[in-house]
């Protein structure tokens, strides 16, 4: 009796995977076939945004850019003091340090994603270029305070469609002058001052706005930001 039980829940198990339907039907994200459209590459240039609520708006964003520094110092209250302080603790495995390179690696990808899409997009001319501006500002950002963080970054400026275990690190200047400064001339350049929709970035053109690759060589670049995120 106990074989033919057996022998019985064998062939039901065996048969279960006939009876799946394998079609998949995707209820989130965005499939490369959909690109193209409208919808989606806005959908693309929304979601660039997101790892500015990650970073800036909470701890992790002023704990990697101002602890340890003349700006800031530590308070009673709160975590990551030994980023303050400069301790053994401070080492890149960090979660704080590994998140931001992901979160904006991802977000670059994305941009570059969305930017590779834009010459096919059917959207009013003007939109698309502020789009293209909101983007390039983004990806310019993103670059900016990695470069900031760890010195000499691998650049990549296309949709990364397959994987790759390779990378280049160029030099300091090269993060500049070939995608730092020439993202941000054009976000200068078909940004508004002002925009509709809350949050997105916008353009106010000054003549005393600079950075620097280092304390000693001054770089010019657009006066371009996003509204303080709540």
């Amino acid at each position: 009796m106990k074989q033919r039980t057996v022998g019985l829940l064998t062939v039901l198990v065996t048969c279960l995977p006939g009876c799946v339907d394998l079609n998949e039907d995707v209820v989130t994200g965005l499939t490369p076939g959909a690109y193209g459209s409208q919808a989606v590459f806005q959908a693309l240039v929304n979601a660039s945004y997101e790892p500015l609520r990650s970073f800036w708006a909470q701890e992790r964003g002023f704990t990697l850019t101002e602890f340890g520094t003349d700006i800031f110092y530590k308070g009673a209250d709160g975590s990551y003091k030994f980023v303050n302080d400069y301790t053994t603790q401070l080492n890149p495995t960090l979660d704080y340090i590994t998140n931001t390179w992901n979160d904006f690696y991802r977000a670059i990808n994305t941009a570059n994603t969305a930017l590779d899409q834009a010459s096919i997009v059917s959207m009013d001319s003007s939109v698309k270029a502020k789009r293209v501006g909101e983007l390039r500002f983004l990806r310019a950002l993103y670059y900016f305070y990695l470069v900031q963080m760890f010195g000499p970054l691998h650049i990549t400026l296309h949709q990364i469609t397959d994987p790759t275990t390779e990378a280049h690190r160029s030099p300091v200047d090269s993060v500049y002058d070939g995608v730092i400064i020439p993202d941000l001339q054009y976000a200068e350049a078909n940004l508004p001052s002002v925009q509709q929709d809350y949050g997105r970035a916008c353009c106010r053109t000054s003549p005393t706005y600079s950075t620097s690759t280092t304390s000693a060589t001054p770089r010019s670049s657009g006066r371009c930001s996003t509204p303080a995120i709540p």
